[in-house]
């Protein structure tokens, strides 16, 4: 009997607890930080794609470039979908790119190497989107060409990471960045850590450059890494 009753009290101040709205309401915010955050599904871009540029510019987002198909040839083609659009709009690059890297600058979609009917490039530009046209700035070549590179973004600091030079080989110079407000010309670091990096996953946080995963050359093909670094451009002062 004594064990019902202590169980029928702890029942009681439980509902009691939950019952008031000011505890409930609390409980249900930190319910609802915890979920998954499910959107409605935005509408399927018109064709397969792989490879491409993706970005947002201008209230738009953009799908540039790429491939058709696995192992296809690059094209130039662009799905924009405005704010509030139900559906994608057709446009087109200047030329067909394919596997550049990319990271956005407040407005501005940086795009960097990739591959195009060429091969490998050192190209790099800017894409937006402005008055339902999409807008290419060029920027200063890369150091050396490179496609299925990482790139992030610490301010206007575009960092660029690993990557495949002429004819599938790892880049020469794994690691670079270039101040797109300062700078002229890009800015060669020392080698990343990891050699013979490819689709790194690339991230900036506080200033910071941090790299996870991706690829490795290895004999007879790749394989992927568990590898992960930080890149601080600044050292740490200790003595404040």
């Amino acid at each position: 009997m004594k064990r019902l009753t202590t169980l029928g009290l702890l029942a009681a101040t439980a509902i009691h607890v939950l019952g008031h709205p000011t505890v409930g309401a609390a409980q249900e915010t930190a319910a609802r930080q915890v979920q998954p955050l499910i959107e409605a599904p935005l509408p399927d871009v018109p064709r397969p794609v792989t490879g491409a540029i993706v970005g947002r510019s201008g209230g738009a987002l953009i799908v540039a470039g790429g491939r058709d198909e696995a192992g296809g040839a690059a094209t130039s083609q662009a799905f924009v979908l405005p704010d509030g659009a139900d559906e994608w709009v057709l446009l087109a690059l200047s030329q067909a790119v394919a596997d550049a890297a990319v990271t956005v600058v407040g407005d501005d979609i940086i795009c960097l190497g990739g591959v195009d009917e060429g091969g490998t490039r050192r190209a790099a530009f800017r894409l937006c989107y402005v008055d339902g046209q999409l807008v290419e700035s060029p920027l200063p070549d890369l150091p050396e060409p490179a496609s299925l590179a990482g790139s992030a973004a610490a301010e206007s600091v575009v960092y660029l990471v690993g990557g495949v030079g002429v004819g599938g080989a790892p880049v020469g110079d794994s690691f670079r960045r270039l101040d797109l407000e300062a700078g002229t010309a890009w800015e060669v670091l020392p080698p990343a850590p990891v050699a013979g990096l490819r689709r790194p996953i690339v991230a900036a946080q506080a200033g910071d450059i941090m790299v996870f995963g991706g690829e490795v050359a290895v004999a007879g093909g790749t394989q992927v890494t568990t590898e992960a670094w930080r890149y601080r451009p600044t050292r740490l002062d200790a003595t404040a």
